[in-house]
C-alpha cells in the first residue's frame, strides 16, 4: 500500500499497528485516510487523530472556551476576548465595542505592555502578536478581524505576556504524560513568528527528565477534571521564577518538528501505548458482553 501522501503521525501509527498486530487500511484513491481496525474502527485523517469526543475538540480548538473552563483550576495567563465589531449583523448586539479603536482602548486600559493578541481560533503561531504599544494593538486587529484573509476569525483575544525560561509541548493520553519536548529556540534567530520552533534553527529536543514529566503531569491534572479529554497536545511555559503556565490545548498536535529532530521512535512508542489501551478497553467490554 502506498504511503508516500500519509502525514508523519499517520506513519508512525501504522507502525505501530504492525508491531502490535493491529490491522489497518488506507482509504481513499490517494490513500490519505488510515483506517484501524479496532471495535469500533478508527480514522486517521492528515494530522486529526480519532481519540477525542467531538464536543470535546470543539473546547479545545477554541481558545475562550478553554480559558473559561479551566481558568480556576489551572495557571493561565490572564485574557479577555473580543468579538469582531463587523461580524455577521445577526450577532453584532452582543458585542462589548462597536469599532477596532474601542476594542485596543480597552486592552490598552485593562493590560500592562507588552501585551498578546492573537486569533481565538488559530495554530501553529499564526496571528499571534506582541504588541508594545496601542498603535500595533490596532493593526493587528485589523489583521485578525480581516475577512479576506484565510486566518480571518471573529474572536481576538488579548492576554498577559509571560517571560518564558522554556516552554514545553506535552503530548498527554488520559491524563499521562507520553511524549515531552522542549521548544528550544536559544540559538535560534526570530523569523516573524512567536512561535518557538518557527524560529530558523530552534529544535524540539526531547525530555526524559523523569522529575519534570512528573511535575508537569501534576500540573495538568486539573484539566482532566473538567475537560476529559483523552489525546492533547500541551503548549506549557514555565516563566523565571519557575512558574508553570499552560498557554493553550490542541487536541490534534504535530508531530513534524519533533520528527525531524528526534526520528519516529518515540512517536511509535506513543501510539502502541494508546493502541494497548484501546485493545485492552476492547476486550474489558467483549469479557462483559459475554458474561
Amino acid at each position: 500500500m502506498k504511503e508516500e501522501n500519509l502525514k508523519v503521525s499517520q506513519k508512525a501509527l501504522i507502525q505501530a499497528c504492525k508491531n502490535l498486530g493491529v490491522k489497518y487500511s488506507l482509504i481513499h484513491r490517494d490513500k490519505i485516510l488510515v483506517k484501524v481496525e479496532l471495535d469500533p474502527p478508527l480514522f486517521f485523517l492528515h494530522h486529526y487523530k480519532a481519540f477525542n469526543r467531538e464536543d470535546l475538540v470543539r473546547i479545545s480548538n477554541d481558545k475562550d472556551l478553554q480559558y473559561s473552563l479551566l481558568a480556576d483550576r489551572i495557571n493561565i495567563p490572564d485574557w479577555k476576548s473580543y468579538l469582531d465589531p463587523n461580524c455577521n449583523p445577526k450577532f453584532r448586539h452582543i458585542a462589548e465595542f462597536n469599532s477596532i479603536k474601542k476594542i485596543a482602548d480597552d486592552i490598552s486600559e485593562n493590560f500592562n505592555f507588552p501585551i498578546v493578541v492573537k486569533r481565538n481560533k488559530g495554530s501553529q503561531g499564526n496571528h499571534v502578536f506582541l504588541c508594545k504599544d496601542l498603535q500595533y494593538i490596532r493593526k493587528s486587529l485589523r489583521k485578525i478581524f480581516d475577512t479576506r484573509s484565510k486566518h480571518y476569525d471573529y474572536i481576538a483575544i488579548a492576554q498577559d505576556f509571560i517571560t518564558i525560561k522554556s516552554e514545553y509541548r506535552v503530548i498527554g493520553y488520559k491524563g499521562n504524560v507520553l511524549l515531552n519536548y522542549e521548544k528550544d529556540n536559544k540559538d535560534a534567530d526570530y523569523q516573524g513568528n512567536l512561535s518557538p520552533l518557527h524560529w530558523k534553527g530552534a529544535k524540539a529536543r526531547l525530555i526524559s527528565d523523569e522529575s519534570l514529566n512528573k511535575r508537569i503531569q501534576d500540573f495538568i491534572k486539573p484539566v482532566f477534571q473538567v475537560l476529559p479529554i483523552n489525546f492533547s497536545g500541551f503548549d506549557i511555559a514555565v516563566d523565571s521564577d519557575d512558574k508553570f503556565w499552560l498557554i493553550e490545548i490542541n487536541n490534534s498536535p504535530g508531530l513534524s518538528y519533533f520528527e525531524k529532530d528526534n526520528g519516529v521512535n518515540e512517536i511509535v512508542k506513543m501510539y502502541e501505548f494508546i493502541l494497548q489501551d484501546l485493545i485492552n478497553d476492547q476486550n474489558e467490554r467483549r469479557s462483559e458482553e459475554n458474561c
